[in-house]
């Protein structure tokens, strides 16, 4: 019956003490402790105590380390404590890769079971990574790597380096870095590598046991763990030239067996271009792509219209065909050529010349046919971006449509300033337009002491309106004045018109007059006044120094632009504020370099372009907001006018990206003028 009792320790405990005496109390302590240990003795986490920072250190390992003529299909690694490997298909690294493994996890060993033939005479390196974690707090073991040959030598040649984002210069972690044979037409895009690691926080790589051999090098995010690149989300680098590892030529002593080479990472789509097809839809006719286009240029077969008027356009010195009146423009990031229905005929054969970002290139033929809808036109709209430029006098900015612009009413195209002055803008000298007519370019840069003279005219100008108002608004007074006959009230509008007149001591004057007893002496002292009172005193014109402390505004009437859909732009209002010295700063410096062509930048924390400047070996940045920069530098190498991203397809890296070696820190009314570097 006790057998079966539920266990109760608490109500023993209670019974044992009830019966307790002198001679059988060591006996009853024992049983006791032993009812306390068993109901203690629980499975959990231990409390208190210091947490375990230490993690599992490597006692074995089989094979060996660099053991040769390896023929098992297993490998054993064993720890000091108990551990666990749950993310291990994800940071495990074998090179030269083995697909088809299991794990196996058994206290404190770890076996890898190899379901697949190694090939010969190739050494394999398990990189277990952070794989291999302690059970109680997660500590990673430190850089577990096994290696092992099939055949009778280990392979020693070595890659190492660093890979940085191009555009920053902020290291990449866990980013691949995979080597290919040279030899092989394999690289990222369509195969796994033969080699490959993984970066570190600090971006650092370091590939080991390598076979002697030629090699091409790449570094790549890989979001989706597919071990290829997909170039259109994830970013990718490359050295152009080929990684030369051992032996250089049969004859030659010369070998190299560690190479250290740097990556840096950009996203650049590398797909090959296609255009997709082309449609009418609605109003439009549209051709698309299968990725971001950069260019594209027009070939219109007229052969059949020769002499026929084809164009709608409001442009009514075009009466014969020809390809301007032909208006298109770019849609939906630059994945789609839109056409505009400007002219008559059916439809027209044309070529299409498409180019990605690198220079690759896509023809096709089609036919631009519109077809019957009901459909209405898109609304025109605009946005406008501010130039990178902290200079309040060197005004830029772009006006960007989403349809090409076919009238333009340059006079209700001008900048303000402070409401004060209207500054015309004059085409081709202070804007521009791109080819297809759907972005305007503004670059005004306002000569401060021509501004300054004319805001001192139309203060001027404005005083004298204030002075003409108010002589006529003083001898209005003074009429008032003769013919009044009320005392009282001649003796308050002859007070106003003092006051107007700016005369000394009016209300000493006035409480004078206010307090003579007599009645007719205060009369024949008003009308005397009266009689002796003229408009006589000038206002004084504004002589101060000017100072040209307000922003700038672009400003554009409604009905300024008109769409090659004939309808008409909003009025546009785009303030440029004024950057006041005192509350900014000035960061400059010099660049030694036998480059020609150049731009340096200066980029905030969020690696935004706050202000560039070209080719100029000192450079300044004025009115710059205090806090943290960076100075970086594009290289025009090929001194083609832009910047390349290089083309990966043809083993072209980027041209160069400098940075200045230090973060600018900079205060309000601060100067730092030290920032000289070379390159």
């Amino acid at each position: 019956m006790l057998i079966n009792a539920p266990y109760r320790p608490q109500k023993l405990y209670h019974r044992l003490l009830k019966n307790v005496t002198v001679y059988n109390l060591y006996y009853y302590f024992l049983v006791i402790a032993a009812i306390s240990t068993s109901s203690c003795a629980r499975v959990g986490a231990p409390t208190g105590g210091e947490k375990d920072s230490i993690p599992p250190t490597l006692t074995s390992m089989y094979p060996p380390l660099e053991t040769t003529n390896f023929n098992s299909e297993e490998i054993t690694l064993t720890f000091d404590e108990l551990i666990q490997a749950r993310d291990i298909k994800k940071e495990l690294i074998i090179t030269p890769p083995i697909e088809d493994y299991e794990s196996r996890v058994n206290k404190r060993s770890i076996r890898i079971i190899i379901n697949e033939p190694l090939l010969d005479s190739t050494t394999y390196t398990f990189n277990f990574r952070e794989s291999i974690k302690d059970i109680t707090e997660g500590n990673s073991a430190d850089q577990v790597v096994a290696a092992f040959s099939t055949g009778d030598k280990i392979d020693s040649c070595k890659v190492k380096g660093k890979a940085t984002m191009l555009m920053t210069g902020e290291p990449v972690n866990d980013a691949v870095v995979a080597l290919y044979a040279a030899a092989d037409t394999l690289d990222i895009f369509n195969s796994r590598p033969m080699y490959l690691t993984k970066t570190t926080e600090e971006g650092e790589y370091e590939i080991k046991y390598i076979k002697e051999g030629n090699y091409r090098l790449y570094a790549y995010i890989d979001s989706n763990g597919n071990l290829k690149d997909e170039s259109d989300k994830e970013p990718y680098g490359f050295k152009s030239e080929i990684l030369k590892l051992g032996k250089q030529a049969p004859s030659s002593d010369s070998i190299i067996n560690e190479i250290t080479a740097d990556l840096e990472i950009f996203g650049v789509d590398a797909r090959p271009l296609e255009i997709l097809g082309s449609r009418p839809n609605g109003k439009y006719y549209e051709i698309r792509f299968n990725k971001y286009v950069t260019d594209y240029q027009l070939t219109y077969d007229t052969s059949a219209y020769q002499g026929k008027n084809m164009s709608d356009s409001i442009d009514t010195d075009i009466q014969l065909y020809k390809p301007a009146v032909i208006y298109h423009n770019f849609q939906e990031d630059h994945r789609n050529t839109r056409f505009y229905n400007t002219f008559k005929i059916d439809s027209i054969q044309t070529l299409i010349t498409v180019t990605d970002s690198l220079n690759q290139q896509a023809t096709d033929t089609f036919y631009i046919k519109f077809e019957e809808t009901r459909r209405k036109p898109e609304s025109l709209n605009h946005t406008v971006q501010l130039g990178n430029t902290n200079d309040n006098f060197n005004v830029q900015a772009a006006i960007e449509f989403n349809k090409p612009i076919a009238g333009l009413n340059t006079d209700s195209l001008l900048l303000k300033y402070d409401t004060l002055l209207n500054i015309p803008l004059v085409p081709e000298k202070d804007y521009i337009w791109n080819d297809r007519k759907d972005q305007l370019r503004l670059a005004k840069i306002i000569n401060k002491d021509s501004l300054k003279k004319n805001v001192e005219h139309r203060l001027r100008q404005i005083d004298s309106v204030k002075e003409e108002s108010l002589k006529a608004y003083q001898n209005t007074l003074l009429d008032s004045i003769q013919n009044l006959e009320n005392t009282e009230e001649r003796e308050r509008v002859i007070e106003t018109f003092l006051i107007s007149q700016n005369y000394p001591k009016v209300s000493e004057i006035m409480d004078t007059l206010r307090n003579e007893p007599d009645q007719n002496q205060r009369t024949n002292i008003l009308n005397a006044i009266a009689d002796t009172l003229t408009v006589g005193i000038k206002i004084a014109l504004k002589n101060k120094e000017i100072t040209l402390n307000k922003g700038f505004q672009l400003y554009a009437g409604k009905g300024a632009f008109i769409s090659v859909e004939l309808d008409s732009s909003g009025r546009i209002k785009q303030e440029f504020p004024y950057l006041d010295p005192k509350s900014l700063g000035v960061i400059k410096g010099s660049v030694e370099t036998n480059y020609k062509s150049f731009t340096i930048q200066l980029i905030d924390e969020k690696n935004s372009v706050i202000a560039e400047t070209n080719n100029r070996q000192s450079y300044v940045f004025n009115n710059v907001s205090p806090g943290t920069y960076r100075i970086r530098v594009l290289i025009d190498a090929n001194e083609n006018g832009k910047w390349d991203y290089g083309n990966i397809l043809k083993y072209e890296e980027p041209e160069p990206v400098y940075y200045y070696e230090a973060q600018v820190e900079l205060r309000a009314n601060w100067e730092v003028d030290d920032q000289n570097f070379s390159f």
